[in-house]
This record gives structure tokens, C-alpha cells and sequence, in this order.
């Protein structure tokens, strides 16, 4: 760019130097004049560039401006993880159905897992735990143990993974 703007301008290797220490002269490109932004226009040194520019093809300054086959494509985020949708939204919560509300009850203690555990909205969560105190309250379920026939039901809700 150096020799195209001193064969343009005929200026000296020192005249040059000061021009650019002027100018301020700034790049965007290493290898090639895509697009030259300048902080000071100086009426003489925009008509040499647009001259330069004009000898490499470039016929308008609009071509200067990235086109948008350049520009980075918009996506979304490859490794951001699914949305955790929670297990009982839609599916209605009774009291009466003791093998599905087991799941939520610890076998040892008969505690009710918490909400970090079983990973449930704060709505179906209270449901739950509605449910399961009405199911010992009524019979249905025991109250400081899991039923023994529950025992090998697949885990909802894993208390060495929460999630």
C-alpha cells in the first residue's frame, strides 16, 4: 500500500512517512485493501485513494463495505443444553396413585425429596407433596418407609445425580 500510495502521489520515502504519521492510516486487512478507514479525510489524499482504488477495480466506495456473504452467519448456540422440561407437566397428580407418588418419597426415610432432586416445577412440586400428605393421611401410602412392592420401580428422580 506504501508503494501504491507514493507512485500515486510522487511523494519522497520521507514526505511519505510524515503523510502517514499524519494521516493515521489504519487497515483492516493485511494482505489485501478491502476497506480503508481513515480518522482525517484530507481532500488531496482521498482523491489519490480513490484514483488507487479505481486502478484495482474497486468502481464505487460501496464496494468497500463488507458484503454479506462475508459477514458470520447467525445461529444458535450448538452446545447450549435442551430446555429441562419438568417430568409431571401435563399429567394430572392424584393421591390415589400411590406407585407414581412413591417415586418422590425417600425408601429409608419416607421423606419427600426436595425440588433440587426431583427436578419439578415449584407448582407440580407442591402438588406433590399435597398429595403425598393426603395419601398418609388417608392410608394409602405408609409413612416412614416406601411400600416394599415399589422398591423396584424405575428411579424418576436419582438422589446421587440431582439435577
Amino acid at each position: 500500500m506504501e508503494k501504491l500510495l507514493m507512485q500515486a502521489t510522487h511523494f519522497s520515502p520521507w514526505k511519505m512517512h510524515n503523510f502517514q504519521f499524519r494521516q493515521e492510516i489504519v487497515f483492516c486487512c493485511c494482505c489485501c485493501l478491502e476497506a480503508v478507514f481513515l480518522k482525517r479525510f484530507n481532500s488531496r489524499f482521498y482523491f489519490v485513494l480513490a484514483t488507487v482504488l479505481w486502478r484495482r477495480g474497486y468502481s464505487s466506495q460501496q464496494e468497500l463495505v463488507a458484503h454479506k456473504v462475508d459477514l458470520p452467519v447467525e445461529m444458535e448456540n450448538p452446545y447450549k443444553d435442551p430446555p429441562k422440561r419438568c417430568v409431571l407437566c401435563g399429567i394430572n397428580v392424584d393421591y390415589k396413585n400411590v406407585q407414581l407418588l412413591s417415586q418422590f418419597v425417600s425408601p429409608y426415610t419416607g421423606r419427600i425429596y426436595g425440588r433440587h432432586i426431583t427436578g419439578l416445577c415449584g407448582k407440580k412440586q407442591k402438588e406433590i407433596s399435597k398429595a403425598i400428605k393426603r395419601a398418609h393421611v388417608i392410608g394409602f401410602m405408609p409413612v416412614m418407609y416406601k411400600d416394599p412392592t415399589f422398591l423396584n420401580d424405575p428411579k424418576i428422580c436419582d438422589i446421587r445425580h440431582p439435577e
